[in-house]
């Protein structure tokens, strides 16, 4: 099935914030690629991997959408965090292609969750 990225975006948008890790991970294609604070995940799996940490460094915290907006192929998702001990936020642009995440940067306004 080929899904829109807007699609994408509503999938991704409802995954992150219901935490399952599972759905997040599989907006991504195989050989997505996501770049965060200096650090590259590389392939699905590795992908996967970092989204199976998010639950436990959220605790109670939780993941609040700002503005999401679709441009062609490009999604960017502004997002804070709330109940969190330290302020985060952030804009995440993610390239969508055949329906799945291919590319994504994560730019955080300060400190990471």
């Amino acid at each position: 099935m080929n899904r829109s990225p807007q699609d994408v975006a509503d999938s991704h948008l409802a995954a992150v914030i219901t935490q399952d890790v599972v759905a997040m991970a599989a907006d991504y294609a195989d050989d997505a690629v996501l770049e965060r604070l200096g650090q590259t995940y590389r392939g699905h799996a590795a992908i996967a991997d970092y989204f199976a940490t998010v639950p436990e460094r959220l605790g109670t915290a939780r993941v609040v959408f700002d503005a999401v907006d679709v441009d062609g192929d490009v999604v960017t998702f502004s997002w804070h965090i709330e109940g969190a001990t330290q302020p985060a936020s952030g804009t995440d642009v993610c390239q969508v292609v055949d329906g799945a995440i291919v590319h994504q940067v994560v730019q955080l306004d300060a400190s990471d969750f």
